[in-house]
């Protein structure tokens, strides 16, 4: 029985390693977290993920339940975005063990994750006065120092973080985040692409570059890092995202519906792709693709008043104006404050009553000149039939 039970653990353990290298592999500091600390990115759909930490929790039931297996299970939580249930995790860890450094390391960069700025800088103050002397802490306080402007001080805490770890692309990554902050922004893009450079899969890094890119305008620079990380990071629609609205900015539409229709199809839930769809066909003047779009988000969508706005406007442009005042009317129905639904409906009307006094006047002066016309002219367009008239012939 002992065998048994040995081999079964073994299979286990093996199967958790696994999934660990798997995790580390689809590793991405960007997918949720505020911080430059390392973590694994949870793929929706798949539940390999969660492996770990349901293995943990069997364990820890069988266990003693002591500080560190709390802890071990906090950061399990952790590196798979479970950041709230790690919380849970590391408060009980560190009521069971308060002068545990590492206990209360990983409890500052959990809080820093989850916006509890305050309590995460006492956690790392006391981590850091109970002898924590890692990156991981260095860079953290680095992080919270130039969050509250203290920027000498954070670079203090990023030269002692690259001291301990030169090669170690998130302390690269915060560096270039502080040298943004103090206005070196070449510096700064210098620092992100040696992030990457260390660290492929610092998907954090590319996602700044990108708009950093953007924001230059340098649009080329933005499609080829993008490009870069859709390789790197091949399950990530954020990115696929990122080239559609790339692509229109720059003004290649029908590249754009390409990639915004493809993403559209393997995720039919992203209402916001499906809007942004619709938005490109509207701007590439496909105003009845745009409208048919828009019909399909406010299906799921049906209270939202600015998706009737949007479709509206779609009708406008092709020239149904009856439609596009309904969709109006359905628009400031669903909230009256913005007064821009009101205003296009008073557009709209303003255009069907003149078409309508167009007409009016056109059919009255038809009516008027067919009255003026002279008598021989209405005679000739009569329906009546005309007389024969006899013809007599004379010798």
């Amino acid at each position: 029985m002992q065998t048994v039970h040995l081999i079964n653990k073994t299979i286990r353990l093996l199967s958790l390693f696994s999934i660990v290298c798997f995790a580390l592999i689809s590793c991405s500091s960007g997918s949720g977290g505020k911080d430059s600390l390392p973590r694994f990115t949870v793929l929706n759909g798949d539940s390999l993920q969660y492996f770990a930490v349901n293995y943990l929790d069997e364990e820890l039931s069988k266990s003693s339940s002591s500080a560190v297996d709390f802890y071990k299970r906090a950061r399990a939580k952790f590196q798979t975005g479970l950041t709230e249930k790690a919380l849970e995790d590391i408060y009980i860890a560190a009521n069971k063990d308060g002068d545990n450094p590492d206990i209360l390391l990983l409890q500052a960069r959990i809080q820093y994750s989850l916006g509890i700025f305050d309590k995460a800088a006492k956690s790392a103050d006391l981590a850091e006065s109970l002898g924590n002397e890692s990156k991981e802490l260095f860079v953290l306080k680095a992080l919270l120092n130039s969050r509250d402007g203290n920027l000498n001080v954070a670079n203090d805490y990023i030269k002692n973080a690259l001291l301990k770890a030169p090669f170690s692309g998130d302390v690269w990554l915060t560096k270039g985040k502080i040298s943004s902050q103090a206005g070196s922004q070449e510096e700064a893009m210098s620092d992100w692409k040696r992030a990457i450079l260390l660290n492929p899969l610092e998907f954090e890094a590319y996602q700044i570059l990108i708009d950093e890119y953007i924001k230059l305008e340098k649009v080329d620079s933005a499609l080829l890092y993008n490009e870069k990380a859709i390789s790197k990071f091949k399950h990530n629609v954020d990115l696929e995202i990122n080239k559609a609205a790339i692509l229109e900015q720059v003004g290649a539409l029908d590249s754009a519906v390409a990639v915004y229709s493809n993403i559209v199809r393997k995720y039919p839930s992203r209402l916001d792709v499906l809007t942004s769809l619709g938005n490109t066909y509207f701007k590439n003047k496909n105003y009845s693709s745009a409208y048919v779009t828009y019909r399909k988000v406010l299906d799921k969508l049906p209270t939202n008043a600015n998706l009737y706005y949007l479709a509206g406007l779609s009708k406008e442009k092709m020239g149904d104006y009856n439609t596009a005042q309904e969709l109006y009317i359905l628009a400031s129905a669903k909230d009256s404050t913005d007064g821009k639904y009101n205003q296009a409906y008073r557009r709209v009307e303003y255009i069907i009553e003149s078409s309508v006094r167009r007409r009016i006047n056109q059919r009255a002066k038809a009516t008027k000149k067919e009255e003026e016309a002279p008598i021989l002219r209405r005679k000739v367009f009569s329906v009546e039939p005309l007389e024969k008239k006899t013809e007599i012939k004379t010798n």
